[in-house]
């Protein structure tokens, strides 16, 4: 195994921790050897339906393990995961697809996107994650091979369809877990998507550090989830947080856990200043699905100062702010390029930076301060 490529994440947490519980869902529960056997079932079902290495896959699943078990799977195989919102509308997803090339989605039985187009080949999930297969090692994975597909935000124009590498989310993973405490016995609740690189990155921190994924029923509020399950972790966005500052059985809830990383756009001052008031393990996370989630993060034991800021770069030099003051970032996160048919548009400059159209500053203590958008238009 050389630099360029890294132990299967999943393998590894199999071989160390294999009766650790890695996927918990109201009706299933995965310990780490099971979980890597129906990866490894799942696979073996991809390969046989003709999957192989690049080829795009979309999946349209509603949460729960199925999906970390076939994006998992996928990245194993070499495809490319391109998991979507099953809200969106029909032909806006088969326009997507279309742009992007994909002639592969998962889909349950029944499902009407794979009859839109005739050159969509339907695969059902069940027939793909019911079948471990336990006798399968993996093969290490490529840090710089294409792992998955995510829209961006579309918070300044039409969402573009952003590739990211294996090494993008092992990367920012690793780099998350260093700042943010997280280790096996932990419990990260899955309440953001896993179509938005924010749920994506929940599940890459989970793997790296042994630590549980949770997956909530579909009529479990998160404070009831956060008892019912033992969550110790919690991403949310801004409009997440102010909804549970406003019930005392949320501000409870959140109390009883170890971390709330809050980003996803601008959180409002007097919102931090409450959820600090209350006592509450707060992280102000400035992130872009270009970088795979997470920039920049407060450091544990921040005071509000620090905690009004968008945090400190994960990683050195890899936040950069312009003579314009537009913020610029780079690293081993920064994302492969945006898909256009068979293209890869890399839009970056000369050394590497990727111009984020976001403004802000960095302090004398190097946290990131944003002061507004460059194009000044919110969608």
């Amino acid at each position: 195994m050389t630099v360029e490529e890294m132990t299967c994440p999943l393998q590894a947490a199999a071989d160390r921790d294999p009766g650790g519980l890695a996927l918990l869902a109201p009706h299933r529960r995965y310990d780490w050897r099971a979980l890597h056997a129906h990866v490894c079932g799942a696979e073996m079902k991809l390969r046989h339906a003709g999957i192989v290495e690049g080829d795009l896959t979309a999946i349209a699943l509603p949460p729960g393990p199925a999906l970390p078990i076939l994006i998992m799977a996928l990245i194993r195989v070499g495809a490319v995961a391109f998991p979507i919102n099953t809200r969106f509308p029909a032909v806006f997803l088969i326009n997507i697809l279309d742009g992007v090339r994909c002639r592969n989605i998962i889909v349950p039985y029944g499902a009407s996107i794979s009859t839109v187009h005739a050159h969509l080949y339907g695969l059902a999930p069940h027939d793909l994650v019911e079948f471990p297969e336990n006798d399968r090692r993996a093969a290490p994975i490529p840090l710089g091979r294409p792992a998955t597909i995510v829209l961006t935000s579309g918070s300044a124009g039409p969402p573009k369809v952003a590739l990211l590498s294996f090494g993008n989310h092992y990367h920012n993973a690793l780099r998350s877990n260093r700042n943010l405490p997280l280790a096996a016995g932990d419990r990260w609740l899955m309440s953001l998507p896993m179509y938005h690189v924010s749920g994506l990155g929940v599940m890459f921190r989970c793997l790296l550090a042994g630590a549980t994924v949770v997956f909530p029923g579909a009529k479990e509020n998160i404070p009831e989830a956060i008892q019912k399950y033992e969550i110790t972790h919690v991403s949310l966005v801004a409009t997440q947080l102010h909804r549970l500052m406003e019930n005392a059985d949320g501000v409870a809830a959140l109390r009883h856990l170890k971390a709330i990383l809050v980003g996803g756009g601008p959180i409002p001052e007097s919102l931090i200043r409450r959820a600090h008031a209350a006592g509450l393990p707060l992280f102000a996370t400035y992130g872009l699905t270009e970088m795979a989630s997470q920039a920049a993060t407060t450091r544990p034991g921040d005071p509000i100062e620090k905690l009004l800021s968008a945090g400190r770069p994960l990683d050195s030099d890899t936040v950069r702010i312009s003579p314009e003051g537009e913020i610029l970032v780079r690293g081993e996160t920064l994302f492969l390029g945006y898909v256009e048919g068979h293209e890869i548009v890399r839009p970056f400059t000369d050394d590497g930076c990727f111009a984020t159209r976001d403004l802000g500053r960095l302090d004398a203590d190097g946290y990131l301060h944003i002061t507004g958008r460059k194009d000044n238009m919110f969608i």
